[in-house]
């Protein structure tokens, strides 16, 4: 599943944009992320370039460290990432605290990546795994949602696909959705880097 990094690139990309559709991660990515640039701690709504690329290659990393790794190796990184976790907190502007330690905000990241990695998977892997293969994938994965605090975790395609239909109620577009939370815009880059932007928009 992780060997095609175009493909997990993309899912990551898709991932994230279906996270910001939920406004406590909105939020909280527009709190707290070093990837948007801040001026005394106010964000300014423009990409810290650099911030941007460290913070995509931690999370890789996480991943590629699960996906591959010995399981001292994969034990050791989440509980790095549930260490960072637990120091992120807040409230959004109509007063709705958010923690990113929420179990069941975990789960409902842990399924949007789950999804999206099948679902690139199977649309630009050159060599896609069949259906039974991916439900192995859906059963394996759910110990990282679990590992990393999360509640109920799903270990099936439908348990996941049932998780996300049920989240609907809960989403919305929010301002960081919308104004901060697409790198890929091709709006944000050069006329000339455009076409190539909207294509890499597109498939995420």
């Amino acid at each position: 599943m992780h060997e095609h990094l175009p493909t997990i690139q993309i899912a990551m990309g898709a991932a994230a944009m279906m996270e910001t559709l939920h406004p406590d991660m909105a939020w909280m990515a527009y709190e707290h992320t070093r990837a948007i640039e801040r001026v005394n701690g106010v964000p300014t709504g423009r990409f810290d370039e650099k911030a941007m690329q460290s913070r995509s290659g931690h999370t890789l990393s996480f991943f590629f460290g699960v996906a591959m790794a010995s399981t001292p190796v994969a034990e050791r990184v989440t509980r790095t990432v549930r260490a960072m976790h637990d120091r992120v907190e807040g409230l959004r502007p109509d007063g709705h605290p958010y923690k990113a330690s929420d179990p069941d905000l975990l789960t409902w990241n842990y399924c949007t990546q789950a999804w999206a990695i099948a679902a690139a998977h199977k649309r630009f892997h050159p060599n896609p795994l069949s259906d039974e293969r991916m439900e192995e994938f859906f059963h394996d994965y759910a110990r990282m949602g679990r590992e990393l605090g999360g509640a109920n975790v799903p270990t099936t395609k439908k348990g996941v696909d049932d998780y996300l239909a049920d989240s609907l109620p809960y989403l919305g577009v929010t301002m960081p959705t919308v104004e901060l939370l697409n790198p890929t815009a091709p709006w944000r880059y050069p006329v000339w880097q455009r076409p190539v932007m909207t294509l890499v928009d597109w498939a995420i």
